[in-house]
């Protein structure tokens, strides 16, 4: 764990292959670590362990407000590695989430009120010639008591009063 800390405060790496069998940590320090250094990275987890640990593993870490870029079973072949690697990131999906698949303007305004919304910079970077091309922010809330919240917990479908009032506030 002090490791990985010590490697996040040199560089912020696209992508962070964890593996279950930690050791002396677990992955809900690690998720936590992640969480309060704001890792926009995708994380892809690793485990020998059956479905339901993955799964499991998975939802912990959404729950934490980390980007989960996929999961491996071990032993896996380089080609599903490589696979994910160049997949592009899939929405973020947890058990809040599909709860709340309308989102929940209130939270949205609550959050302004409170100054929890945070924008997470990712540099767009053109893959042949590796110059950074433009940016993309990517929203978070904060929440003192729910942690970190992904946009789908707490914007409501695109084209709805609540948010179109909101924009223009």
């Amino acid at each position: 764990k002090a490791e990985l800390a010590s490697a996040l405060d040199q560089a912020y790496p696209d992508f962070l292959l964890l593996d279950l069998s930690l050791g002396d940590s677990d992955a809900v320090e690690i998720f936590q670590m992640l969480s309060q250094r704001s890792f926009i990275g995708r994380t892809i987890l690793m485990s020998g362990h059956g479905a339901p640990v993955l799964e499991h593993a998975r939802r912990i870490g959404q729950r934490s407000g980390i980007m989960i870029g996929g999961i491996l079973r071990k032993p896996f072949r380089q080609q599903d590695l490589r696979d994910l690697l160049s997949s592009k990131p899939a929405p973020a999906r947890s058990d809040e989430t599909e709860a709340t698949s309308s989102g929940e303007p209130a939270l949205l305004q609550e959050a302004l009120r409170g100054q929890w919304l945070e924008f997470w910079y990712q540099p767009k970077i053109d893959l042949e010639t590796l110059d950074v091309v433009g940016a993309e922010s990517l929203a978070r809330i904060r929440h003192p008591e729910r942690g970190v919240l992904a946009p789908a917990v707490f914007l409501p479908e695109a084209g709805t009063d609540a948010l179109h009032a909101l924009t223009l506030q």
